[in-house]
């Protein structure tokens, strides 16, 4: 029999959180069953994905409930030990999650009732985490789903690039144009992405700009559920399988030369990160508070 869980998504827009919950459910859909709640319960254990504004955070505070919260943004410790998250300290401006500094100052006013973390493909690292929050149990889910990827023979577009259009990524994308036909979306479902992407040869992943040293594997993700390769620009792919990571845009100017990099080592993957994946732990984490 499985474990019914609540997971409130009414602090999201359905398609800026879709590729998670779809991740989490793969991997525990075993033993667990989830049922999404638009209204914060009253009672009781819940999962949330951070995004915190002071509405919930004062509704939280004052319920008897207790939730296990999953990490999305980046974070690191600078040489000066100063946190950064997206490559940005707390109160830098930002051309991307402009109200970074609320998500983290309201995330730290919950704290007393946050059970647990869970990062996805260690992001964020987790042992940053374990630095920042060093009292809240953290658990790490990173195994690739078998997906099959592949390049089609015939295709409508080159690329499809789905995100926020910082001025890195226009600049990029404006130069891409002229010698590749692209289709840039943003705000859509997941089944009218997965159309889109089903018409196109490669997905592209952008970083939000010049200082983002490593790849969203929730775009991957994406990507590999359609049925294509995600090409990488300027980041690192930190091994993720079918991906195809390129250093700069004359890289990317031609399609064809991208085919001689294609890769795809999922069991290879997950063999070599399996010690670093947590499902079993947290499966035994949320069957105590079942009982």
């Amino acid at each position: 029999m499985k474990h019914e869980l609540n997971f409130y998504t009414g602090n999201h827009f359905d398609f800026g959180i879709s590729d998670q919950l779809n991740y989490f459910n793969i991997r525990l859909r075993e033993d667990f069953q989830f049922k999404l709640l638009e209204t914060i319960p009253s009672e009781g254990f819940f999962l949330c994905i951070e995004n915190f504004n002071r509405p919930f955070t004062r509704t939280v505070n004052s319920q008897n409930s207790k939730l296990g919260v999953i990490l999305t943004e980046l974070m690191e410790l600078n040489k000066s030990g100063y946190l950064e998250i997206n490559s940005k300290t707390i109160l830098a401006k930002r051309t991307y999650i402009v109200d970074m500094q609320r998500r983290f100052f309201e995330l730290i006013k919950c704290l007393p009732k946050i059970d647990f973390f869970v990062t996805l493909f260690g992001s964020p690292r987790v042992q940053v985490v374990k630095e920042v929050f060093p009292e809240i149990p953290i658990y790490n889910l990173c195994l690739w789903p078998n997906f099959t990827i592949l390049i089609p023979d015939k295709f409508e577009y080159d690329y499809a690039f789905f995100g926020t259009i910082t001025p890195y990524r226009k600049n990029i994308l404006d130069r891409l144009k002229k010698t590749n036909s692209v289709i840039i979306k943003h705000g859509i479902s997941e089944s009218e992405r997965a159309i889109f992407i089903e018409k196109s040869k490669f997905v592209l992943n952008i970083p939000q700009d010049t200082k983002w040293e490593s790849i969203s594997p929730m775009r991957v993700i994406s990507s590999h559920a359609a049925g294509r390769f995600t090409v990488n620009l300027g980041t690192s792919s930190n091994g993720l399988p079918g991906v195809i990571d390129i250093k700069n845009l004359s890289e990317l100017a031609y399609t064809d030369t991208l085919e001689n990099k294609k890769t795809v080592k999922i069991e290879t993957y997950n063999e070599k990160i399996s010690k670093e994946d947590d499902a079993r732990a947290l499966k035994i984490h949320f069957e105590m508070r079942q009982n």
